[in-house]
């Protein structure tokens, strides 16, 4: 049974010395509205939120890490009258004035109805590979037991809208999605995604907003997302998940360990323009589960923590957090991985 209360944290767990400790938060979504999932993560972490801003005194482990605002659907958001949107504010005031950090995520389903997975995608830019030309549904992106998964494009006006919100709310980092892990742009395609992000940006700055964007890993080469900074200035989350399932596309199963020292060096050389991270573990596909599970990923995972204690002893921050549902032992987790001499990160 995965642990999500804070009852479980143990203040003993503090580091002795006065050296900073990376902390990894985890996302929420206040008042979430969709039934998609069977398990939706985002509901058992509300409960966790609940309980830190009910109690003050028991949350010391979490202190210093990032809650991520993880908007799933679009429905999600327009569906936020304006109390909701004022309580939002107040929780996101509240807690950071208690040492938590804050990212957002912008939608990136629509829900079409009732029940599990009856959602469709919606992206900025749907691949050719799934458009229709005469206008009708297009091809499925993917299927989840009997649901077939498609996309959609998500009108600007609507992101524009989000990220006033995200101003609103004095949260700046906002992510957005491209598309989903082993789908790349084609080139005409990428030409598409990135007029639109430039046109995103440029509201930014003509309205003045405190917003900037990160383009999260995932359906995007590594060399587009450096073009997209380049062209418009945009950071990058790297979703650590999604980076090596893009990587394993051509051979699934194989060169794990080169694929994996290839995702700690995109990493290492380019943290200069990767201020937010999504870590998570996976057995096959993009499972998101807690680090501590130890699965492909935990080379990874490993190295990247290592270099992010290694800014943090010089100063530089993250906005990190595990996209899974909350689980106290990845806070051990995290510990053993920093204190011990005898775990090494990936070399070339």
């Amino acid at each position: 049974m995965v642990a999500t209360s804070i009852e479980s944290f143990d203040e003993n767990q503090e580091r002795d010395d006065n050296e900073p400790m990376l902390r990894l938060g985890f996302p929420v979504q206040p008042h979430i509205q969709n039934t998609l999932f069977p398990s939706n993560f985002l509901v058992a972490n509300n409960r966790v939120l609940e309980q830190i801003l009910r109690d003050r005194s028991r949350d010391s482990i979490l202190r210093g890490s990032t809650l991520e605002l993880h908007y799933q659907t679009i429905e999600g958001f327009v569906g936020l009258d304006r109390k909701d949107k004022i309580d939002v504010r107040s929780i996101v005031n509240r807690l950071k004035r208690r040492g938590y950090q804050f990212m957002i995520h912008h939608p990136f389903l629509r829900q079409k109805g009732e029940g599990p997975f009856n959602m469709d995608f919606v992206w900025h830019t749907v691949p050719a590979q799934y458009r229709s030309d005469d206008g009708q549904e297009g091809v499925p992106v993917t299927h989840i037991m009997d649901k077939l998964i498609y996309a959609e494009e998500v009108r600007l006006d609507l992101s524009k809208r989000f990220l006033e919100y995200c101003d609103f709310l004095g949260v700046r980092n906002v992510t957005i999605h491209v598309t989903k892990p082993g789908t790349v742009l084609a080139e005409e395609d990428f030409k598409d995604y990135s007029a639109k992000i430039g046109e995103l940006v440029t509201y930014i700055q003509r309205q003045g907003l405190d917003v900037a964007i990160a383009v999260e890993t995932g359906g995007i080469t590594p060399n587009q997302l450096l073009r997209l900074n380049a062209d418009h200035g945009t950071y990058i989350n790297l979703d650590v998940a999604h980076f090596f399932l893009d990587l394993d596309t051509a051979h699934p199963g194989k060169f794990y360990q080169k694929k994996r020292r290839d995702v700690v060096d995109f990493f290492r050389d380019y943290r200069e323009i990767i201020p937010q991270l999504h870590l998570t573990e996976t057995h096959s596909g993009d499972q998101h589960l807690p680090i501590h599970e130890k699965g492909i990923l935990n080379p990874c995972n490993q190295s990247i923590l290592q270099i992010m204690q290694d800014d943090l002893r010089n100063g530089k921050t993250y906005l990190a957090m595990v996209e899974s549902e909350y689980n106290p032992r990845d806070a051990a987790y995290i510990r053993q991985v920093l204190s011990d001499p005898r775990i090494t990160p990936l070399q070339d």
